[in-house]
């Protein structure tokens, strides 16, 4: 009891903290006539709980299903917008792939043949034909692209080592009359050099040789095939007579086919040839050069030989 009269009894008890807030507080009122009023209580029902229970908005969660239909998982509440990137990656998927006829016939046997797919595949037929190279090198030009050399050894019945190019063949040669280069069809070619070990003639170097004649295409625009002459125009290696190549028919490695419409790559051996020797090809041919080898049993593979004109 006090100056403001007794207060009214309320189940405030019983309601839970936010039951207990919207039940206001009763106050007796003064006693006007000297006899207390009797006071007066308000008795509030209690509100069920759900009603207090703060509403939070359910996540919805934007997905892609297997068959490539966005749609919006939703457990309850409001759907929020998705985001922007979200949006952008399910119409990329939506989005119907349009093809010019020429990807269109690439998608099937038509396709263009790869650089990776195309070393691959020429260095299996080396392999097959070869055996296991024992070492490779790898050389880069500005502008060009890498150009591999792989050594073959063997030791029987005749030792003798065997050096093939590897890329050379990633991209067609082009007629440099062209006005535009195909890059799928025109013909393909690696070099295979065959020499004999011998004492004082580090063959081994001839790598950086190799390099350059396999470049000659992308740089020089050039067309590699049987009876044609590369000229290095500095020995072959440290000391050698030979300053230039001739090209051989291909043998022994077949031709290595790729996915149409790429042509055949063609492995063509590389003959070695002293100044001599050159400019009695290029005054009367790759046949009169050939007879003459064969009329003076020269050992092509030997690289201490002499010239034979």
């Amino acid at each position: 009891m006090n100056d403001n009269g007794p207060r009214g009894t309320c189940p405030r008890q019983a309601c839970s903290p936010g039951q207990r807030r919207l039940i206001p507080a009763v106050r007796a009122g003064r006693p006007t006539h000297g006899a207390p009023e009797a006071p007066q209580v308000t008795t509030v029902s209690p509100v069920p709980a759900e009603v207090f229970t703060p509403r939070v908005r359910r996540a919805c969660t934007w997905r892609v299903n297997c068959s490539n239909t966005p749609h919006v998982t939703r457990s309850g509440g409001r759907s929020p917008r998705p985001r922007a990137g979200e949006r952008l990656r399910a119409a990329r998927r939506l989005r119907p792939r349009c093809r010019s006829p020429r990807r269109a016939a690439a998608s099937g046997t038509a396709r263009r043949v790869g650089v990776v797919e195309t070393r691959a595949l020429v260095e299996t037929a080396l392999t097959d034909a070869l055996g296991e190279p024992d070492a490779r090198a790898s050389v880069t030009f500005l502008g060009t692209d890498r150009i591999e050399v792989l050594r073959f050894t063997r030791d029987e019945p005749r030792p003798y080592v065997r050096y093939a190019t590897l890329g050379m063949s990633d991209a067609p040669m082009a007629d440099p009359t062209a006005v535009v280069a195909d890059p799928d069809r025109g013909p393909r070619a690696e070099l295979l050099l065959t020499l004999r070990p011998a004492p004082g003639a580090p063959v081994d170097r001839v790598l950086r040789a190799l390099a350059v004649f396999a470049a000659g295409p992308q740089v020089e625009g050039v067309v590699v095939a049987p009876g044609a002459s590369l000229d290095l125009g500095e020995p072959l290696w440290p000391g050698a007579r030979f300053t230039s190549v001739l090209v051989g028919d291909p043998d022994p490695v077949p031709d290595v086919p790729l996915p149409a419409p790429a042509e055949p790559v063609r492995v063509l051996p590389l003959l070695p040839m002293t100044a001599h020797e050159a400019a009695w090809k290029r005054a009367r041919g790759a046949e009169a050069l050939h007879d003459r080898w064969s009329a003076t049993a020269t050992d092509l593979l030997d690289p201490l030989r002499s010239s034979a004109v």
